[in-house]
């Protein structure tokens, strides 16, 4: 197989994810040559950082290497399957990314505080960061994307739109319904 001519037709993305499950090495390599610059899209539209979005890229095709079989075609297209992975792995490091700001945050008010701070206060503290985690983790992507984009990300509304390429009344809607979501979780203990 000529992996050089991009004018020969290779087959579909299903036949490529077949082929490459099978084994095919040079379907693999044409797969990831189609797929890759999509793959470090999706990952930068939720990252914001094309280095990670490359690390999550990496990430994607290195899952898909090593446990081809969780691809089922009668779920969706192979293209919808690596957007899919990509969307779940950026995710997953966007709120790895926020967790680690977060005990930064601590760190540094520890560290700044003038006097020693009041042991009660600075559990309460802990207990606080360690709930809204929690409830983070257990909203919708989408949800949780538009939160870490906004207050995380420093970003306008107009921003986060532009940034996911969506209306901006969907991204006040998606914020507006994770505030909720949050404070039910947070209420809820």
């Amino acid at each position: 197989m000529a992996l050089e001519d991009p004018c020969v037709d290779h087959g579909s993305a299903e036949d490529l994810l077949t082929r490459a499950i099978a084994g095919d090495h040079d379907a693999f390599t044409l797969l990831y040559r189609q797929y890759a610059t999509s793959v470090r899209g999706m990952a930068f539209t939720v990252v914001g950082d094309r280095a990670q979005a490359e690390e999550v890229a990496q990430d994607v095709f290195l899952e898909l290497l090593c446990a081809p079989s969780k691809y089922d075609a009668a779920r969706g297209s192979a293209r919808s399957w690596l957007m899919m992975l990509a969307r779940r792995r950026a995710i997953d490091r966007a709120r790895a990314t926020w967790s680690v700001r977060a005990r930064d945050t601590i760190t540094a008010a520890r560290e700044s505080a003038l006097t020693a701070p009041d042991p009660s206060e600075e559990v309460e503290l802990i207990m606080t960061v360690t709930r809204v985690l929690d409830a983070m983790r257990r909203l919708r992507p989408e949800h949780s994307e538009v939160l870490l984009l906004t207050y995380l990300g420093d970003m306008s509304q107009r921003d986060v739109a532009a940034h996911l390429r969506v209306p901006l009344g969907t991204v006040k809607s998606r914020l507006y319904l994770a505030l909720a979501a949050l404070r039910r979780l947070l209420a809820d203990g």
